[in-house]
């Protein structure tokens, strides 16, 4: 009744109000937690991974800028010819280095 006219309760909710609060679902819960986590996640794959992902995405970038002086499109199969020609290599050093187990192994 206390929210209906917008005011404030002047007494906490007893012991059995909140157990059947919960059993409903009604919980309080911060928005700044889950955005926490995510927030100490990245930038915890940043610090450990980062110099990795740097020198793949340099690999990758220089692959792609390395072979600019063979560009020659006519059609739009000559484009997508171009896009896997350039990218070819670079990404099999990409997914070659993923950690992933049965996705793609680490060159021996």
């Amino acid at each position: 009744m206390a929210e209906a006219t917008g005011q404030e309760r002047s007494e906490k909710a007893t012991g059995k109000r909140r157990m059947e609060a919960r059993k409903r679902g009604q919980v309080a819960i911060s928005r700044e937690i889950p955005s926490t986590l995510i927030l100490f996640t990245l930038l915890g794959v940043f610090v450990f991974a980062g110099p990795h992902l740097l020198d793949q995405l340099t690999r990758l970038v220089a692959g792609i800028f390395g072979r600019l002086h063979s560009i020659r499109i006519h059609t739009l199969g000559d484009a997508g010819a171009l896009m896997l020609d350039l990218t070819d290599e670079p990404m099999r050093h990409v997914v070659a280095s993923w950690p992933v187990e049965g996705f793609a192994r680490r060159p021996a």
